[in-house]
């Protein structure tokens, strides 16, 4: 009895080892040799290595970076669907303006040439705040503080999942130069080769067009537009929906992403990470503040991505917008944990005003 009890026990053992190496080759095959997951594609981001500053390309576990297009003033690049063409902000004399790059031939042209247009409405309000002031001082009302003339910025470009569409964000002050993401501004939506349609909303975080339908987070919400209802330029009353709000939360709705089906939206709020169906259904909570840590610090979640395949999100994280520290982290779009916790590290050459990240499969 006791030799049937032992012989048991050996085979328990045996099972047990075997399961038990059996999940140690699956972590290491799915973690490599470095440590964090094998994953597909790379990264775009603005950034510099040495005396270079532009766009940079990085792998995903940021050991092979390379800046791609030299430009000290690019911001917020973006791969059109078709993996052929980028699209960024930088300057067109003394403007910003959305540009584009082809991979293929190496071209670059500029696809807006909006703010001469954003500069004459200003002026016209100037000068009705100027006749209405008049009026105020013949009645003997004490003037109000005189009108500034703003100096506008293009930031956040995005291309429609079907390659048709551009939407950006203009923000506007008088001393001009990039907002930080919950610094409001105005979109607009520009179909490539065609008309203008905005300004839309009211925020400064990305915004994403799905077929005739414009979404745009706005403080505590992410609200829908019908592009078709409003096909011109200076449509500020542009009727909307509400897709999804969340009035309990303390900040604002930031980075909005679509998943490469088109299928799911992910967004950053309070140093939470969300993802839900662009129907407005299906929410998940990703990660909350405690899972950014990076060094022993606490991290704030900026701007973030999805994977080729749409399983991930790579997440851009620094210590404030100085960004003195700042480092990628990867999560499971689902949710679940990611190989026992993110996978995280810390990236070399960010610039102080990364606005994007992109995760392509490749480039061209």
């Amino acid at each position: 009895m006791k030799i049937d009890n032992d012989e048991r026990r050996a085979k328990m053992i045996l099972r047990i080892k075997g399961i038990l190496l059996s999940l140690a080759l699956v972590s290491l095959f799915l973690c490599g040799c470095g440590g964090h997951p094998t994953l597909e594609g790379i990264f775009l981001y603005c950034g510099k290595i040495g005396d270079q500053q532009g766009i940079m390309l990085s792998s995903t576990d940021g050991k092979s970076q390379k800046v791609i297009l030299p430009d000290r003033d690019a911001r917020s690049p973006f791969l059109s669907p078709d993996g052929k063409t980028l699209y960024y902000v930088t300057k067109s004399g003394q403007y910003t303006e959305i540009a584009s790059y082809s991979l293929t031939t190496g071209d670059v042209r500029f696809e807006t040439s909006i703010q001469p247009q954003l500069e004459v409405e200003d002026r016209s309000q100037a000068a009705r705040h100027e006749a209405s002031q008049e009026k105020l001082k013949e009645a003997g009302v004490w003037r109000t503080k005189e009108y500034q003339l703003k100096k506008f910025t293009l930031q956040q470009p995005t291309v429609s999942v079907d390659g048709t569409h551009l939407a950006f964000v203009v923000t506007s002050s008088p001393k001009g130069g990039f907002a930080p993401p919950t610094y409001h501004g105005r979109i607009y939506v520009k179909r490539i080769g065609g008309g203008l349609s905005g300004p839309f909303g009211n925020a400064c975080s990305r915004a994403i067009v799905v077929s005739d339908r414009l979404l745009t987070p706005a403080y505590h919400a992410i609200l829908e537009f019908d592009l078709d209802s409003n096909p011109t330029a200076g449509a500020d009353n542009a009727s909307y929906r509400t897709l999804h709000e969340d009035k309990a939360a303390q900040g604002e709705m930031i980075s909005l992403a679509l998943s490469p089906d088109g299928g799911r939206l992910a967004w950053v709020q309070d140093s939470n990470i969300f993802t839900m169906d662009v129907s407005g259904q299906n929410l998940v909570h990703v990660a909350s503040p405690k899972n950014f840590r990076l060094g022993g610090m606490g991290m704030v979640p900026m701007f973030l991505d999805w994977s080729p395949d749409g399983n991930h999100l790579a997440v851009i994280v620094r210590t404030g917008m100085d960004a003195s520290k700042a480092g990628v982290f990867i999560y499971r779009s689902d949710g679940k944990p990611v190989y026992k916790n993110a996978v995280h590290y810390q990236v070399e050459g960010i610039d102080a005003l990364v606005d994007q990240i992109c995760w392509v499969k490749d480039l061209g």
